[in-house]
Protein backbone atom coordinates (compact mmCIF):
# COMPACT_ATOMS: atom_id res chain seq x y z
CA UNK A 1 0.00 0.00 0.00
CA UNK A 2 3.10 2.12 0.62
CA UNK A 3 4.04 1.59 -2.72
CA UNK A 4 0.88 3.09 -4.34
CA UNK A 5 0.70 6.16 -1.91
CA UNK A 6 4.58 6.98 -2.96
CA UNK A 7 3.66 6.47 -6.70
CA UNK A 8 0.16 7.70 -7.19
CA UNK A 9 -0.65 10.00 -3.70
CA UNK A 10 1.43 12.41 -4.13
CA UNK A 11 -0.38 14.81 -6.27
CA UNK A 12 -2.65 15.59 -8.85
CA UNK A 13 -0.75 14.16 -11.71
CA UNK A 14 -0.23 11.30 -10.32
CA UNK A 15 -3.43 10.65 -9.10
CA UNK A 16 -5.26 11.48 -12.69
CA UNK A 17 -2.65 9.14 -14.42
CA UNK A 18 -3.42 6.38 -11.66
CA UNK A 19 -7.33 6.75 -12.09
CA UNK A 20 -7.91 7.08 -15.37
CA UNK A 21 -4.98 4.68 -17.62
CA UNK A 22 -4.41 2.11 -14.38
CA UNK A 23 -7.68 2.08 -13.40
CA UNK A 24 -6.37 2.74 -9.40
CA UNK A 25 -8.77 3.75 -6.78
CA UNK A 26 -6.94 6.87 -5.93
CA UNK A 27 -9.77 7.97 -3.03
CA UNK A 28 -8.80 4.88 -1.42
CA UNK A 29 -5.23 5.57 -1.24
CA UNK A 30 -5.52 9.09 0.25
CA UNK A 31 -8.41 7.82 2.30
CA UNK A 32 -5.41 5.37 3.65
CA UNK A 33 -2.57 7.90 3.95
CA UNK A 34 -4.56 10.39 6.24
CA UNK A 35 -6.43 8.45 8.15
CA UNK A 36 -4.65 4.74 8.64
CA UNK A 37 -0.91 5.19 7.92
CA UNK A 38 1.60 6.09 10.72
CA UNK A 39 3.60 7.90 8.27
CA UNK A 40 2.18 11.27 6.86
CA UNK A 41 4.84 12.40 5.39
CA UNK A 42 8.46 10.47 5.53
CA UNK A 43 8.68 6.96 3.86
CA UNK A 44 11.72 5.08 4.99
CA UNK A 45 13.27 1.83 2.72
CA UNK A 46 11.90 -0.48 5.06
CA UNK A 47 8.14 0.56 4.85
CA UNK A 48 8.61 -1.51 0.82
CA UNK A 49 9.59 -4.71 1.80
CA UNK A 50 9.61 -5.61 -2.31
CA UNK A 51 10.88 -2.64 -3.89
CA UNK A 52 13.55 -1.75 -1.10
CA UNK A 53 16.62 -3.13 -2.73
CA UNK A 54 15.43 -1.52 -5.92
CA UNK A 55 14.54 2.07 -4.73
CA UNK A 56 18.27 2.00 -2.84
CA UNK A 57 20.00 1.10 -5.87
CA UNK A 58 18.20 4.20 -7.45
CA UNK A 59 19.16 5.90 -4.84
CA UNK A 60 22.89 5.43 -4.77
CA UNK A 61 22.59 5.52 -8.68
CA UNK A 62 20.98 9.25 -8.61
CA UNK A 63 23.46 10.06 -5.52
CA UNK A 64 26.62 9.12 -7.59
CA UNK A 65 25.72 10.77 -10.86
CA UNK A 66 28.11 12.55 -12.49
CA UNK A 67 27.71 14.61 -15.60
CA UNK A 68 29.65 13.05 -18.91
CA UNK A 69 28.89 15.55 -21.30
CA UNK A 70 28.72 19.21 -21.46
CA UNK A 71 25.09 19.34 -22.04
CA UNK A 72 24.73 17.66 -18.70
CA UNK A 73 26.86 19.95 -16.82
CA UNK A 74 23.55 22.25 -16.90
CA UNK A 75 21.57 19.50 -15.28
CA UNK A 76 21.48 20.31 -11.55
CA UNK A 77 22.21 17.02 -9.75
CA UNK A 78 20.16 15.17 -6.89
CA UNK A 79 22.61 15.68 -4.43
CA UNK A 80 24.84 18.43 -3.61
CA UNK A 81 23.26 21.50 -5.23
CA UNK A 82 25.74 23.74 -3.90
CA UNK A 83 28.81 22.05 -5.66
CA UNK A 84 26.43 22.68 -8.54
CA UNK A 85 26.21 26.32 -8.26
CA UNK A 86 29.93 27.07 -6.52
CA UNK A 87 31.21 25.32 -9.89
CA UNK A 88 28.97 27.87 -12.79
CA UNK A 89 29.80 30.80 -10.32
CA UNK A 90 33.08 30.18 -10.60
CA UNK A 91 33.09 29.66 -13.94
CA UNK A 92 31.22 33.04 -14.62
CA UNK A 93 33.91 34.84 -12.37
CA UNK A 94 37.03 32.93 -13.76
CA UNK A 95 36.28 33.85 -17.61
CA UNK A 96 34.89 37.72 -16.64
CA UNK A 97 38.18 37.44 -14.82
CA UNK A 98 40.21 36.32 -18.06
CA UNK A 99 37.99 39.12 -20.47
CA UNK A 100 39.12 41.41 -17.61
CA UNK A 101 42.57 40.82 -18.16
CA UNK A 102 42.63 40.35 -21.74
CA UNK A 103 41.08 43.74 -21.80
CA UNK A 104 43.67 45.11 -19.80
CA UNK A 105 46.68 43.85 -21.86
CA UNK A 106 44.48 45.14 -24.81
CA UNK A 107 44.68 48.55 -23.37
CA UNK A 108 48.23 48.45 -21.94
CA UNK A 109 49.25 47.21 -25.49
CA UNK A 110 47.20 50.53 -27.05
CA UNK A 111 48.66 52.60 -24.18
CA UNK A 112 52.49 52.02 -25.29
CA UNK A 113 51.85 51.79 -28.55
CA UNK A 114 50.27 55.54 -28.84
CA UNK A 115 53.24 56.72 -27.15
Amino acid sequence: MYSHILFFARDKPSQTYASSNLHIDTSLLIDFRDRYSPLQSELQLQDFPIYAIRLQCIQKKMNDWRPQTLRELAVRPYKDPIMFYAFWFTSVFGLLSILGLGAAIVQAFGAVKTS
